[in-house]
């Protein structure tokens, strides 16, 4: 199987007869969650990321709704139950939801380019070496390779599994060029990881790590 990204547009919203279906044919955990959230834009996200992946499942491995089960590791990662072969992971950020699956664990972040005070951001969670190329970068440019060393960083702790008991400064991203992507990680024997940027549209970022380099143009 080779890798395949998928992206959902949300800004029409679902009208209410279609948002209780949805809600229907998640399980009963993933609606309590859903129905605790206040703001109605988290709800409608998170149900859409949870159809994204069933309607994967089912169309990739041929099985119905109600056969699909969830197995999760230590850290709260979702994995498909009995299948060693079929790993996901999703992502949404503003009007998109974004799903990735492979044959190997993947690890996908999107992230809305907004104005914010990103230097500091960057000088708190980045490390020195990360924070001293964004700072190196044109200042027309610093707001987007600031969200682009963000996906990137963020994609590659999904990937891992390890949610936030991994900082983001315990590794780095760095650029030989635009396009030649690596990690260095404070653990020292750092298995080669892939990395791949894509701008959905001109106010998204998303980077997608993978264990191998089979990513789509």
């Amino acid at each position: 199987m080779y890798m395949n990204i998928y992206a959902v547009n949300i800004t029409n919203k679902l009208d209410a007869d279609l948002y209780e279906e949805f809600l229907s044919l998640i399980d009963d955990s993933k609606r309590a969650k859903i129905n605790k959230f206040k703001n109605s834009d988290d709800k409608i996200r998170t149900l859409i990321a949870d159809i994204l992946v069933r309607s994967i499942i089912c169309n990739k491995l041929k099985i119905f709704n109600e056969e699909i089960e969830y197995e999760y590791n230590s850290y709260g990662k979702p994995k498909l139950k009995n299948s060693k072969e079929f790993h996901f992971n999703i992502s949404h950020s503003g009007d998109w939801v974004i799903g990735v699956v492979d044959n190997q664990p993947v690890g996908i972040d999107i992230e809305k380019i907004s104005p914010i005070e990103y230097i500091d951001i960057a000088k708190k969670f980045f490390k020195e070496d990360e924070y001293n190329w964004l700072l190196a970068q044109k200042d027309r440019e610093k707001l987007e390779y600031f969200y682009k060393l963000w996906t990137l960083k963020e994609s590659y702790i999904k990937m891992m599994g390890t949610g936030l008991s991994m900082p983001l400064d315990s590794f780095s991203i760095l650029f030989d060029t635009e396009y030649n992507i690596s990690i260095k990680s404070n653990i020292g024997s750092e298995r080669e990881r892939y990395f791949k940027t894509y701008a959905i549209d001109k106010n998204y970022m998303i980077a997608v790590c993978s264990e191998k380099d089979n990513f789509i143009p």
